[in-house]
């Protein structure tokens, strides 16, 4: 992954440089050089963390607290305004060769190049995450046509007759995968929740959470729902509380409810809201398709345990 370490420190440099005010970012692009290069390198950094997350990760375990809080911190402060004045350079960037005197090549290359790779005649992976159901398609497509005359006849209809089974006797369809794949919430644990509770009590929490999300992603709501009920649960219990009401062993709803007056972050989520939107999913569930907006009620829950587990204060 990206270095979390290099973006905490560009991002304390333009805060810095624009003493701590984000609407100076467009003036301070257009009159430095340097802070241009800052911007473009937050921009890009940004980005490329979020597009390997979403390619490769369905969360991300032992994400450092520090880094947790100043991302925030970005996010909500100065990366609308990056976003928004780098974008602009990009966007023009694409048609002309020069935006308001800068190099095109400068624009999208602010930061230092990229090491060379040590073999050169590697050849670069084709696949980009968003096509990956028509590039299986094609490719199931041309060995059907291909088989006839191949030396691998039998295996080849014996390999198309097996993805013939996975899709039409299974169910897998790759399309719906990829689709709440490119959907999926993905969690920053934070490394201090790695450490706590004790023995194997993250790994249980972080199995809890893969649950969740294959869950969700193979097109298995109720059960999402349900693993999100457990998550949210322990994190609570054993980040939240702790001790605390160990003898009571209190119920999801009355540990949302408790946290409530405790924290003001689980009013600001709505925890309790799409606990209940989740249940009513889950509880009127009989299988079969479900609408794009129960499937939705389903993705919120996710996010709001995503931000459950990501501001889980330190015990």
């Amino acid at each position: 992954m990206k270095s979390f370490s290099d973006f905490v420190q560009k991002f304390q440099e333009l805060e810095r440089r624009s003493r701590n005010d984000a609407s100076r970012i467009e003036w301070l692009v257009k009159n430095s050089t340097d802070i241009r290069r800052l911007v473009g390198s937050l921009y890009f950094w940004e980005r490329e963390f979020e597009a390997e997350l979403a390619a490769k990760h369905r969360f991300l375990r032992d994400v450092p607290s520090w880094f947790l809080d100043r991302y925030k911190a970005y996010k909500e402060r100065f990366g609308p305004e990056v976003n928004r004045v780098y974008g602009r350079l990009c966007l023009l960037a694409f048609s002309d060769e020069e935006v308001d005197g800068v190099p095109a090549e400068e624009i999208f290359n602010p930061g230092p190049p990229p090491p060379k790779k040590d073999d050169e005649g590697e050849v670069p992976r084709q696949f980009v995450p968003g096509e990956g159901a028509d590039a299986v398609d094609f490719m199931i497509r041309w060995l059907w046509n291909m088989h006839d005359g191949s030396d691998h006849t039998e295996d080849l209809r014996t390999g198309l007759d097996a993805w013939e089974w996975f899709t039409e006797t299974v169910g897998i369809d790759l399309a719906k995968i990829e689709e709440r794949w490119r959907k999926l919430p993905r969690a920053l644990i934070p490394s201090h929740m790695e450490g706590d509770a004790g023995g194997s009590g993250h790994d249980g929490l972080v199995a809890l959470l893969d649950d969740a999300t294959k869950a969700y992603v193979f097109g298995l709501p109720a059960a999402a729902v349900a693993m999100c009920r457990a998550v949210c649960e322990r994190v609570l219990k054993e980040f939240y509380f702790g001790d605390d009401h160990k003898e009571e062993k209190p119920g999801l709803t009355k540990l949302v409810i408790l946290a409530q007056k405790k924290y003001e972050h689980i009013k600001q989520i709505n925890l309790l809201k799409h606990i209940g939107s989740a249940n009513d999913v889950m509880h009127s569930y009989r299988g079969g398709r479900l609408s794009d907006e129960e499937l939705e009620t389903v993705r919120q829950f996710l996010e709001t345990t995503k931000a459950l587990i990501e501001q889980a204060p330190r015990r």
